[in-house]
């Protein structure tokens, strides 16, 4: 049987016009079946290129602590895990925005030449346990050569209502 099958098969011949046809065929066939895999592997990498975005924006752009700085009008810092400002509360507009972005320390120098050394300044630092170490000893190393600066930490609960401590340990 298998050789009568083997001579049927060997007196077929395809002319090289069906071997083209039957090649392009086959490709696309192939092309379809991996197509869907390469959309899904574009897909989940879009969705972990946008976790990654979130992730980095949340990390920027959440306050995770706030330095209050009283001296004849409040003004708070609200800094980032990174020690960066990203916001400022009270104040004029035009020295919020020249403090926005800045790192703790030359936002705090910035502040205190601009308050001069007459004036009595008080700086609270809240939030985060290891962030508001940092910030506390950043602050009595720019506040060491001012006068009438007082520097201190807000207890765990005392967060000036913004919940600064929960989110970056």
């Amino acid at each position: 049987m298998d050789e009568r099958i083997k001579a049927a098969f060997d007196q077929v011949r395809a002319t090289e016009e069906q071997k083209e046809e039957t090649r392009a065929f086959l490709d696309r066939a192939r092309h379809r079946r991996t197509a869907p895999r390469r959309r899904l592997g574009a897909l989940a990498a879009c969705a972990v290129l946008l976790a990654v975005l979130m992730g980095g924006w949340w990390a920027w752009f959440v306050p995770t602590s706030a330095v209050s700085v009283e001296s004849g009008s409040g003004l708070e810092l609200e800094l980032n895990r990174f020690d960066r400002v990203v916001a400022v509360q009270g104040g004029d507009d035009g020295l919020a925005d020249s403090l926005r972005g800045l790192s703790y320390a030359q936002a705090l120098e910035l502040l205190l030449d601009q308050l001069g050394t007459n004036q009595p300044v008080s700086i609270t630092v809240s939030g985060a346990e290891g962030q508001c170490g940092r910030l506390l000893e950043e602050t009595r190393r720019c506040a060491a050569g001012h006068e009438n600066v007082r520097c201190g930490q807000a207890g765990a609960g005392n967060g000036h209502g913004h919940g600064y401590g929960h989110g970056g340990r």
